[in-house]
């Protein structure tokens, strides 16, 4: 792996607690299980960006080496940014087709915590690749993308590279549940 390319961070830097606390961040002590990871991607456009992923510590590595193989791939992100840019608002960030991890969060519909919330999912491409529940797309700016055979930058698919980098690391993709997350991949 390019280690001038991904920058594995142990410890989330003090200033960007700060940003996350009240957002995506419940409290300080919280972020101790948590680790900053930045990775390098391709944009739309083929430009090389870099970008920041909140993560569990143990998924780290993991990480890292992940984003290594879909920049290797050359598979386009529209952006990586932490959710807080978006205030932690989890739709917005998805209406931006923004990537990102740890968001303290419940799963949409529900009273549980997501996977988010401890840094265990990664969300990639949101917009091209909407949850999908009882045929409706969220975000709902997503509708057009429901249709899985269209073809478009970013979208996944079973056994493309994006799929591939995380499946063969024993992660699990939303897009074949019942209700698909196309975006969502956990561990």
């Amino acid at each position: 792996m390019d280690n001038e390319l991904f920058l594995i961070h142990s410890d989330i830097p003090d200033n960007v607690i700060e940003t996350m606390l009240g957002k995506s961040l419940p409290t300080v002590e919280f972020a101790q299980i948590l680790s900053l990871v930045t990775v390098t991607y391709i944009d739309y456009d083929g430009n090389i960006k870099t970008g920041d992923l909140i993560v569990h510590k143990d998924l780290a590595q993991e990480v890292a080496e992940i984003f290594q193989e879909i920049y290797d791939s050359k598979f386009p992100i529209a952006n990586i940014s932490l959710v807080d840019v978006y205030n932690a608002d989890d739709n917005l960030s998805m209406i931006n087709n923004n990537t990102s991890a740890f968001n303290y969060r419940l799963i949409h519909g529900s009273s549980m915590l997501s996977n988010h919330s401890y840094g265990r999912s990664i969300d990639i491409n949101p917009l091209v690749n909407p949850h999908v529940i009882n045929g409706t797309a969220y975000p709902a700016e997503a509708a057009s993308y429901i249709d899985r055979t269209i073809d478009t930058p970013g979208l996944i698919r079973e056994g493309d590279a994006v799929y591939n980098a995380f499946v063969s690391r024993g992660w699990t993709w939303g897009g074949h549940w019942s209700n698909p997350d196309y975006q969502h991949f956990e561990k």
